[in-house]
């Protein structure tokens, strides 16, 4: 994927406090949550989404954000998540857990077989940003990790 404009972790001392602090990434609210990913210059943190996919517990990640989750956007985000979900109609996917806290939707999915056009497919939702780490077992079943994060920019959202 082409990557927009990125800078450095945008770690703060108020992103140095949750139960996700010991993982690298530490959020307390949406702020916090939005600016670990994205500053207000449209800006995207390279290092923050790359260790954030590359945890092993992500899914602690995804049950934090849901903590925070609750807005009518967060609603209208996830169930736009979860229709994109139907690209996958050759690609045999259990185990979804998703969620949406202010810019960043973060997804978990597994799967028994991969097409690699319906994940190309899924990497295009909506004007979202959308980073994804496959997980591929020697058995041809795996394991995807997105982030979807929205962009400032109004051309580019669904």
């Amino acid at each position: 994927m082409k990557w927009p404009k990125i800078i450095p972790a945008l770690l703060s001392s108020a992103l140095v406090f949750s139960a996700y602090a010991d993982h690298g990434l530490a959020f307390d609210s949406v702020s916090d949550l939005n600016r670990s990913f994205v500053d207000h210059n449209d800006v995207l943190s390279r290092v923050n989404i790359e260790q954030t996919l590359a945890k092993e517990n992500f899914n602690r990640f995804i049950n934090r954000m849901r903590v925070l989750s609750g807005s009518d956007n967060d609603f209208q985000r996830e169930v736009g998540l979860t229709m994109h979900l139907g690209v996958f109609r050759s690609t045999m996917t259990y185990n979804e857990d998703l969620v949406c806290t202010g810019k960043v939707c973060a997804l978990s999915i597994n799967y028994i077989t991969l097409d690699p056009q319906e994940l190309r497919d899924f990497e295009n939702f909506g004007g979202d940003f959308v980073f994804t780490r496959n997980m591929p077992n020697d058995d041809g079943s795996g394991k995807i990790r997105a982030l979807f994060i929205a962009s400032m920019d109004e051309s580019r959202t669904y």
